[in-house]
């Protein structure tokens, strides 16, 4: 039976590291985060390697909600007049057009 590796050793120490990164963050920072901590306070190693060993440790950071962005109206502004009027057949063609401004991605 063999001793622990060089290797080993220093990613046991590199966890505790992280794992104490990551308690102080609240365990909100996930490894790029750690990763910038780490480097900040002198600690040379990839962010992958932190990434390998955060999944080991099953430490994860949270997830950011992803949400739309909407347009908040001004209600003291006057709203467009409705031309339409609920008139959706038009004897001639282009006489009226119609779309939803939220399908039109700029």
């Amino acid at each position: 039976m063999r001793g622990v590796s060089a290797r080993q050793q220093a990613d046991q120490l590199l966890t505790e590291r992280i794992t104490t990164i990551h308690t102080q963050s609240r365990q909100t920072s996930g490894s790029p985060r750690v990763h910038a901590v780490l480097q900040q306070a002198g600690t040379r190693c990839g962010r992958k390697r932190v990434a390998r060993l955060m999944r080991q440790a099953v430490l994860a950071g949270c997830r950011r909600a992803c949400r739309t962005r909407i347009t908040h109206c001004d209600l003291a502004q006057t709203p467009a007049p409705n031309v339409v009027a609920r008139i959706f057949s038009v004897a001639e063609a282009d006489q009226l057009w119609g779309g939803d401004i939220t399908s039109v991605s700029t």
